[in-house]
Formats: C-alpha cells, structure tokens, sequence
C-alpha cells in the first residue's frame, strides 16, 4: 500500500466516523465503524473495539 492510498483510507475513516459515529473504534487510527471488524480497514491493525468496554 503506498502512502497516498494509506492517507485516502484513513480520510475515508474520517469522514465515515463524522458521519455514522459508529459503536466500534479502531485503537490505532480512531476510525469509527457500526459493526466489528477483525481487522481494521483502514489501516490493518487487530484492535478494534467497543469505546464502552
């Protein structure tokens, strides 16, 4: 992934977190999402999470 696509996903993340303000956030970049993903999609790490836990 080159840095240009990197920053794109992590404005997509952004915009989809102003947007939506999902239960579940992505530890490494703060992006918000409505369901868990295993892995983040914006930025691959494996720590997304409930805020409330």
């Amino acid at each position: 992934m080159g840095p240009l696509t990197a920053v794109k996903r992590r404005l997509q993340g952004v915009v989809q977190t102003r947007e939506f303000g999902g239960e579940y956030t992505c530890r490494s970049c703060e992006s918000r999402f409505d369901v868990q993903y295993h892995t983040c999609p914006n930025c691959g790490s494996y720590s997304v999470e409930r805020l409330d836990w």
